[in-house]
């Protein structure tokens, strides 16, 4: 299957922008950590910290502290990727730590679970 050159350039940038960024470090620091100010980069942030959920599900804690610094928007889409990821455990980890999320819920709560 191929998906053309423009796919290629722009998933080619998009690393780029990636590798540009200390995942890591947003992580282990998410309420200290320098957020990007460029658009792509904060894509870029919000799916790399999605992806390293989706192999650590302890990055729940810090995800949800990062995403109550990002704008509505990136806030929104970054737990949407983590809930649709594995919804059961996000509702298991809501109920079993509230005063963790209740931020989140109160803030953005209609707009992550659809209702």
């Amino acid at each position: 299957m191929s998906c053309g050159k423009p796919f290629a350039i722009e998933f080619t940038a998009f690393a780029k922008v990636t590798r540009k960024l200390d995942i890591e470090e947003c992580l282990k620091h998410p309420e200290t950590f320098k957020l990007p100010e460029k658009i792509d980069s904060k894509y870029a942030l919000i799916t790399a910290c999605a992806e390293r959920y989706y192999k650590d599900k302890s990055k729940l804690n810090p995800i949800i502290k990062l995403a109550m610094r990002l704008e509505p928007e990136f806030a929104i889409s970054l737990i949407k990727f983590v809930k649709d990821s594995n919804p059961t455990y996000m509702r298991q980890q809501v109920v079993k730590y509230p005063k963790i999320f209740e931020p989140l819920t109160n803030q953005y709560g209609k707009y992550i679970t659809g209702d």
